[in-house]
């Protein structure tokens, strides 16, 4: 079997891959918005988005040209190089963007697609010229550099225009509606219904009309030239049916909207990024087709490739078949989903990303403004719209589990709204996008404007969003180098290479499905820990007591892990358990902060038991940071090769260690019995753990007199001492509150 028709089959098999790759991180797009404000069920939202979907991709045939010849220029390249860009494109495409989904970051499947197919090009270019002895400046004639600067360009310019117009456009409707803005929204909402549901329907008629294949020319060309007379029309004809609907009906408009927005934006995502997956192969099988027809190919360059092709619908059809089948079933779509979801949430939640500086340099510099603002703004105007941001009285709508949703109906629909806007406005210009950085960015600037971040989580938002922006950089220069990588390789290849990179995929594919598996269940152990309800507050401590034994049962582990890596010099246990220490901290920060929550929230609660129990709490979280410190400052004295203990301070330390675990171990299991025979033996080897504490000391101190020197390791074993003293005194502390609690939820019962 010859070689371009084995990479033709090859390109048809990673079509249908890299739709279900990317469909995974590109969900994002239009789901986030009826997810995060509950506008709908699960099962409705993604029926919704499926049809969008199977309506989008009918309209996606007029997109197919940026792979064919929007990025390079085909004339200069034979069938079997031409064929070698595409197939290149689709493993770094599939392999890059399982990666982000993996890890639940969103990113843009077009500027992978676009600097994929300029690296590939540009890999082959230069092999071609190198090989013809040419200047490696001959290898700009290959590229259609004035597409590639256009491109660039819009989608830059793309990320400006999302953030200005979210923020503002959220901000002025807060500003006119407030959090409680049911009563508002009666008055003079169908007016703003009707803006938002003109602004997404003539989204849908003008991403219709530009692609459709069934759309005549004629009729295409008059929408987009009266789009000003037809967003008038829509927007009398909306905002009477909206005002018809509040008044007579009890439908929630913001439903109505940001259902038709999920739609709409699931509908451009299949007509404008449908390319970015099955462009490459469906130009490689065009190119073989005329291969066939044209037996003199091998002479010939693919100048046909510059030629408008109309793609089949029934085959655009089943990539939307495909694209629906894995917006139910992947697990990935619904992890980078949550990345979005929490980054732009109302409510506290976990968070992903910690803080760093850009980060908290960004926060810095906005409270500045927002304080110099303030400052020149007259006082009664600052007052006007702090009571329109007021928080204090707003209650959101509960779900039947009792949870808030992550923002509002209102967000919801501003996000939509904007983001249709946008894409449809840079669409009826002829500019490229991305449709992932317009909804990212609309939704980011919108949580900032709406009061989301705080001083309590801001850090941590604008890190994650500085994390996510820093992504996309790293998304245009991986796919660039990548693809030019993988390009190279398979020209002097051939199959061996080919079938190489199919072998990396499924390896791949085997390791981030494991770790998402593994991380997975990670968090649905912590959401376990941290899902409460409204319970009575005995309850609410009975169940926290076996949380409290899991929690106290981990940190042995990780601190055992960490003195035992100390005393055998034993460095990757060390960092090992400096890893898993910051982790536990973090999750125990969460746990913490929600049991708290409800506790405070329960109108059950008695503030001496609220008072007793968060005293306790704290002491758990006291314990947590201070095995950061000691796996930190264990880690730190064996990575920098300072002296070792001698034997007598090993088994001095190790009968130490041993100690404390008798103490630890006799605590989880007063915690899981209550019996009162254990708390009088935790008691008793307390008492022996603090004698043998300050013998030790004592001999320690007589070691440093009598020896100069060494100062690093008698600091490091006094520490030693330290900590083990302190984390004796929080553990038993713990337990005697909590058997204070027990006793007293005992007497009630």
């Amino acid at each position: 079997m010859e070689l371009t028709l084995i990479i033709v089959i090859v390109l048809l098999l990673l079509a249908v891959i890299d739709l279900t790759v990317g469909v995974a991180n590109d969900a994002v797009n239009f789901l986030n918005s009826a997810l995060g404000s509950r506008a709908s069920t699960f099962r409705v939202a993604m029926i919704v988005a499926a049809l969008g979907v199977l309506v989008g991709v009918t309209f996606s045939s007029g997109m197919m040209e940026i792979a064919r010849s929007g990025i390079f220029n085909p004339q200069y390249f034979g069938l079997t190089e031409l064929l070698i860009i595409f197939v290149a494109l689709m493993f770094q495409d599939i392999l890059l963007l399982d990666l982000f989904n993996t890890f639940g970051l969103p990113t843009s499947t077009t500027v992978s697609l676009v600097f994929g197919l300029l690296g590939a090009a540009v890999g082959v270019a230069i092999i071609k010229v190198l090989q013809l002895g040419q200047d490696l400046s001959y290898v700009v004639d290959y590229i259609n550099t004035d597409s590639v600067l256009v491109i660039i360009s819009a989608i830059l310019l793309s990320i400006l225009f999302a953030f200005v117009f979210g923020y503002v456009i959220q901000y002025l409707t807060r500003l006119l509606f407030t959090y409680s803005y049911k009563a508002n929204f009666r008055k003079f909402g169908s007016v703003w219904s009707g803006l938002a549901l003109t602004s997404l329907s003539l989204f849908i008629l003008i991403k219709g009309a530009k692609g459709a294949a069934f759309i005549p020319p004629d009729i295409s060309s008059w929408i987009q030239q009266n789009q000003l007379i037809l967003s008038a029309y829509m927007f009398v004809a909306w905002t009477m049916l909206m005002q018809l609907l509040m008044w007579f009906t009890k439908v929630n408009v913001l439903k109505v909207i940001v259902l038709i927005g999920t739609f709409a934006l699931a509908m451009a995502f299949a007509a404008n990024d449908l390319v970015n997956f099955i462009g490459a192969p469906i130009a490689g099988l065009h190119a073989y087709q005329y291969s066939l027809e044209h037996p003199n190919i091998a002479n010939m360059t693919m100048g046909v490739m510059s030629e408008p092709v109309k793609v089949d619908t029934a085959l655009l059809l089943l990539a939307g078949i495909i694209m629906v089948i894995t917006l139910f079933v992947s697990r990935k779509a619904r992890n980078v989903s949550n990345t979005t979801i929490g980054l732009g949430s109302q409510e506290d939640s976990i968070e992903k990303f910690e803080s760093n500086l850009i980060a908290r340099n960004i926060v810095r510099l906005f409270i500045a403004i927002g304080n110099g603002l303030k400052f020149i703004t007259p006082t009664f105007v600052n007052r006007w719209i702090q009571s329109r941001f007021d928080l204090s009285k707003y209650k959101p709508e509960l779900d039947e589990n009792g949870m808030p949703p992550a923002f509002d109906l209102l967000r919801a629909a501003v996000i939509l709204m904007v983001s249709a806007g946008l894409i449809s406005l840079a669409t009826s210009m002829k500019l490229p996008l991305s449709t992932t950085y317009v909804t990212f960015i609309v939704a980011m600037s919108a949580a900032l404007s709406d009061k989301s971040w705080g001083r309590e989580s801001a850090v941590y938002r604008v890190s994650g969003v500085v994390t996510v922006i820093g992504g996309w950089f790293l998304t245009a220069l991986s796919a660039f180098l990548m693809s030019g990588i993988i390009a190279s390789i398979i020209f002097f290849g051939e199959l061996y290479a080919i079938f190489g990179f199919i072998g990396l995929i499924a390896f791949t594919f085997f390791r981030t499905g494991k770790f998402r598996k593994d991380s997975d269940l990670k968090d649905e152990a912590l959401l376990s820990m941290i899902s409460y309800t409204n319970e009575a507050t005995s309850i609410l401590i009975k169940n926290t007591f076996n949380n409290i034994s899991n929690n106290i049962g981990k940190l042995k582990t990780i601190m055992n892990l960490s003195y035992s890596g100390l005393l055998a010099s034993n460095l990757k246990n060390l960092k090992k358990s400096m890893v898993e220490a910051g982790e536990h901290d973090k999750n125990c920060q969460m746990l913490i902060k929600n049991i708290l929550k409800q506790l405070y929230k329960n109108k059950e609660s008695e503030i001496s038991e609220v008072y007793n129990f968060s005293t306790s709490l704290i002491s758990l979280q006291d314990l947590a940071d201070r095995v950061v410190l000691l796996s930190k400052q264990n880690h730190k004295y064996i990575d920098n090769n300072h002296h070792k203990f001698t034997p007598e301070q090993i088994t001095e330390i190790g009968g130490l260690i041993k100690g404390l675990n008798k103490l630890i171990d006799g605590s989880l299991k007063y915690l899981d019995t209550f019996d009162l025979k254990i708390m009088k033996e935790l008691e008793i080897q307390h008492a022996l753990n603090e004698a043998e504490m300050k013998k030790l000391s004592k001999i320690q101190y007589y070691r440093i007199k009598e020896a100069s020197g060494q100062y690093k390791k008698s600091m490091l074993y006094l520490n030693i001492l330290s900590d083990v003293d302190f984390i004796g005194d929080k553990i038993l502390y713990i337990v005697k509150s909590a058997a204070t609690l027990n006793d007293k939820i005992a007497k009630q019962n």
